[in-house]
């Protein structure tokens, strides 16, 4: 990416799973993306001596990093550093969170495996334990009860704090609460196709219908929501959905786009799936992301639109559609021939009069 399109591609690091997202009562609570805000910093304060602008940074997440930057514009909206937003397959709406008791009961069952007690402060403790002991301990803490058959909900992740993460994001979502940066937004055709597997070495076998439940709820009904709220209040907004089944790209026969295998175009890395070469119609799809997405990266503003990508309005021909039947060229159709089962799940995040 960085080769093929002359621009700066930095990569962070940040702490999993108890270490970033502790859960301790008293202790500061997802210390995971405060990790992330340190990191745009240290960006800002040295990327001129790499050549880079550190007026023009534009953050990109995938899964539970896509929304770490849809949070983003929540949590750092007086400063949010950043000039604009790439969220792929997820935002703040896409997976559960934490309560504040969840992840303390959490932390709890961790140090009282480890020996440092069911209640008060056990964090000088914990910290004196063998990093791998605390590993295996957390893996033996269940997930919480009422968990997705088709996705099984982390026992240390994003803990609603009101500070880093925030209890009301279907309002303030609704009511431009939130830092107005260009966004570019989308979700994969068949995100289940990752998530299959997993299920499968549980020995769960859902049904077809939970898994379409699943991919609605969790992808395209919230990237439905802020696609919407974002255009609603004028910010520079983008969706896309992709499509692309690559023979060299593929996890097993079926999974097609499945979670995850968007990033193969934009890092430019399908052969590092299987170790096959790809076609030339998955090369020529590649550039045409790699280019589209260094496009938004230079100017988040207006570059997409330049590009021939019209602005993202629910009720328009504007979500483009990568990769349908391996086409390296785009396609533009109405959002609804995607979101309209939305209505009908009931998800409480899902405004069905503002859509």
């Amino acid at each position: 990416m960085a080769d093929s399109q002359d621009i700066i591609v930095v990569t962070l690091n940040y702490r999993v799973p108890i270490f970033g997202f502790p859960g301790a009562p008293g202790l500061t609570q997802n210390v995971a993306l405060l990790d992330q805000r340190m990191a745009i910093e240290w960006v800002r304060d040295n990327i001129a001596g790499f050549g880079g602008d550190p007026s023009s940074i534009v953050i990109d997440g995938q899964s539970s990093g896509a929304v770490a930057v849809d949070n983003w514009s929540y949590a750092f909206q007086e400063d949010p550093i950043v000039k604009g937003l790439i969220s792929q397959s997820g935002n703040v709406f896409s997976f559960p969170l934490n309560t504040t008791e969840l992840a303390a009961d959490n932390w709890y069952a961790v140090s009282a495996q480890l020996g440092c007690g069911r209640s008060g402060d056990t964090v000088d403790c914990m910290r004196s334990k063998d990093v791998s002991a605390i590993l295996a301990a957390v893996a033996r803490v269940p997930a919480p009860p009422g968990n997705s058959i088709a996705r099984s909900q982390p026992t240390f992740q994003g803990t609603i704090d009101n500070r880093t993460i925030l209890g009301d994001y279907a309002a303030r979502s609704s009511n431009s609460d939130f830092a107005h940066l260009p966004y570019l937004q989308g979700n994969n055709d068949h995100e289940s196709g990752y998530y299959r597997i997993a299920a499968l070495a549980k020995r769960n076998d859902p049904k077809e219908s939970t898994w379409t439940e699943f991919e609605l709820e969790d992808f395209t009904c919230p990237t439905a929501v802020q696609g919407h709220n974002r255009a609603k209040h004028g910010v520079p907004t983008w969706r896309f959905r992709y499509f692309g089944d690559w023979h060299n790209a593929r996890l097993y026969p079926g999974s097609k786009a499945y979670h995850g295998s968007d990033m193969e175009m934009i890092i430019g890395n399908s052969y590092g799936v299987t170790g096959i070469p790809p076609s030339r119609d998955e090369r020529r799809l590649t550039q045409y992301m790699q280019r589209a997405w260094a496009a938004f990266v230079r100017d988040p503003q207006a570059g997409l639109t330049k590009y021939g990508w019209p602005e993202y309005d629910s009720n328009e021909a504007t979500l483009v559609c990568l990769g349908y039947n391996n086409s390296p060229s785009p396609s533009f159709v109405l959002p609804s021939v995607y979101d309209r089962p939305c209505a009908g799940l009931n998800l409480s995040f899902y405004n069905v009069d503002a859509l």
